[in-house]
């Protein structure tokens, strides 16, 4: 029963079970996932309800992938089906926004983009063991992807 709900949860609500893209219809159901947060729980501070989606999508992650792994459900190095790091890395890089809709969707499109080319060194966390490293280079993207977020937001204005 435990396997089950681990396996609920890291697939993203079973979005990463999609044949095609599982790691995009992860994102995509994790940018929905932040309209309803944000539409069911409006905040003075958007970046509560943000942070809070990063803190326990990585809390979930690590704990669940790890219970999958320690369990024998999953044997290869990232399974595609796992896209709870995909949630992780997106709400990371919604931080760096400003919580609008366009905001978000930015986030999205960047997370994306770092997360697929995964450049130096986001690239070398993937090489980390176990769960830690299916969850890090996901976390890296998010940062980077974050980072341009800032530059086009508090720097040119854009967003």
């Amino acid at each position: 029963m435990l396997d089950s709900i681990c396996r609920f949860f890291v697939t993203g609500f079973y979005s990463g079970l999609s044949r095609s893209a599982p790691g995009t219809c992860g994102s995509v159901a994790a940018f929905l996932m932040a309209l309803v947060a944000g539409y069911l729980f409006p905040a003075e501070n958007p970046w509560s309800i943000l942070c809070l989606l990063a803190v326990l999508s990585t809390a979930v992650g690590v704990l669940g992938v790890s219970r999958l792994y320690s369990s024998g459900l999953y044997v290869s190095e990232d399974p595609q089906e796992v896209v709870i790091d995909e949630f992780a890395g997106f709400y990371l890089t919604a931080l760096f926004g400003t919580g609008s809709v366009l905001s978000l969707f930015m986030a999205f499109v960047l997370f994306r983009c770092f997360d697929i080319l995964k450049p130096f060194p986001i690239n070398r966390l993937e090489t980390l063991p176990g769960a830690i490293g299916i969850m890090a280079d996901d976390l890296g993207a998010g940062v980077f992807a974050g980072a341009i977020l800032v530059i086009l937001h508090g720097y040119l204005g854009i967003l």
